[in-house]
């Protein structure tokens, strides 16, 4: 009996994160998918442009973690993550910007601060 609420808690739990957390991810992985099936498509770039890697910074933005595509200041993507909760560790290394090369390790990054 107690192994079988354990289990079922367990699976709640998860449920529970998922249901919490998946709607941040969402949206991001969706425009970035968009973004890249547009990049791929489009023969007629410049070799120059096809070399040029869109480079994302994660970095802080009114107290929340934010995405901003290289050299902007304006936040394509505000997540719901207060710096607030995080260790001095993680604020400082959010106060300069995580860079980010690809869209995996962009997800890879947040998913960090997520769990």
């Amino acid at each position: 009996m107690k192994k079988t609420l354990v289990f079922f808690g367990g699976l709640f739990i998860i449920g529970l994160f998922l249901i919490v957390f998946y709607p941040l991810f969402t949206p991001l992985s969706n425009s970035l998918k968009q973004e890249k099936s547009d990049n791929s498509n489009s023969s007629l770039n410049s070799p120059a442009d096809n070399k040029r890697n869109l480079v994302y910074v994660v970095k802080e933005y009114n107290g929340n973690i934010a995405i901003f595509e290289e050299n902007s200041d304006v936040p394509f993507k505000v997540t719901d993550i207060r710096l607030c909760e995080l260790p001095e560790g993680d604020k400082k290394l959010l106060s300069k910007g995580i860079p980010a090369s690809s869209s995996q390790e962009l997800n890879c990054i947040l998913e960090d601060y997520c769990s």
